[in-house]
């Protein structure tokens, strides 16, 4: 009879955490483009690891694929420069996979300036799980202006 609570206990546990798993690390994101459309880049920084790695994809003149990786301290220094200028990054399509510690996130994107639409593309995120949260350790980016679903706001 003592096993049967242990059984559930073992069965019911597992969906829970990881279903709190997948939460936090939604959190995470939403948190990212709030901090990004708030200019707040005290909060921004405590969303990304020390080592994290920010890169852009994009076709060179002879259409080969290059990244072109930008410096984590000039986005910070994009942000909380923005001035009165509105930034707002329209995420949808959110899809997440995770392994214990190691998170990845996929999504696309529209991207506004001040209500106008400057263009879209693809966000893919890496996490980490840290003691107390989940934090963001590489951003790769593609960007376009045609080919959007630019009624996503």
């Amino acid at each position: 009879m003592r096993t049967l609570p242990l059984i559930f206990l073992i069965l019911f546990a597992a969906p829970v955490k990881a279903q709190n798993d997948s939460l936090a690390i939604t959190e995470t994101i939403h948190q990212f483009f709030q901090a990004l459309r708030d200019g707040d880049t005290l909060h921004m920084k405590s969303l990304l690891h020390d080592s994290l790695v920010l890169g852009t994809t994009y076709r060179s003149k002879n259409d080969d694929a290059i990244i072109i990786y930008e410096s984590p301290a000039k986005l910070i220094e994009a942000i909380g420069s923005k001035g009165d200028q509105k930034w707002n990054e329209v995420i949808f399509d959110l899809e997440i996979k995770y392994s214990g510690d190691l998170a990845s996130a996929w999504m696309n994107y529209n991207f506004f300036v001040d209500d106008t639409f400057s263009h879209c593309g693809v966000n893919s995120f890496q996490l980490l799980r840290r003691l107390e949260n989940w934090q963001i350790i590489s951003i790769f980016d593609t960007r376009d202006k045609v080919n959007c679903n630019s009624e996503q706001k």
